[in-house]
């Protein structure tokens, strides 16, 4: 399997993508993220990509409560997600990790918004809904960059 990832807009190699390190999201974790799995079947010779419209709609849910928007709509990042998993040829179980965050390099302006994707293995947590946020703190459902929740 191949090492493409999506960042910037642009299908490159894994060891292209890099982050500054005076990055927002780095300082403060305003980012987001979820994890996606996808089933390969051997004997359909396919790849079952579990929920991912649902995966994206909790994505910009996560995102508002960050008061971030995604930088294309929930089809189109389907979309690219599709073509990653094309491009990388995943012929096995995968783990999809798109991530979006703050990247604006001035640590006290807050304007841009980026998106990357990655392959990553840890354990997957089922699709909720998208409950509002708590006065003093962040809900559990969501997956937020420097929160421990």
């Amino acid at each position: 399997m191949k090492n493409i990832v999506y960042f910037n807009g642009k299908f490159i190699k894994y060891e292209e993508a890099h982050v500054p390190l005076a990055t927002h999201a780095l300082h403060y974790g305003t980012g987001c993220f979820e994890g996606i799995r996808g089933y390969w079947n051997e004997e359909q010779q396919t790849l079952f990509i579990f929920r991912l419209r649902d995966h994206y709609r909790r994505l910009a849910c996560s995102c508002a409560m960050l008061h971030m928007t995604l930088p294309m709509n929930v089809e189109k990042l389907c979309t690219v997600t599709v073509e990653l998993v094309r491009r990388n040829n995943v012929r096995e179980h995968v783990y999809i990790r798109p991530l979006v965050y703050k990247a604006e390099e001035s640590i006290a302006r807050f304007n841009l918004d980026k998106l990357a994707f990655f392959k990553y293995s840890p354990e997957f947590s089922g699709i909720d809904s998208c409950p509002l946020i708590g006065f003093y703190g962040l809900p559990a459902d969501f997956g937020f960059t420097g929160f421990t929740t």
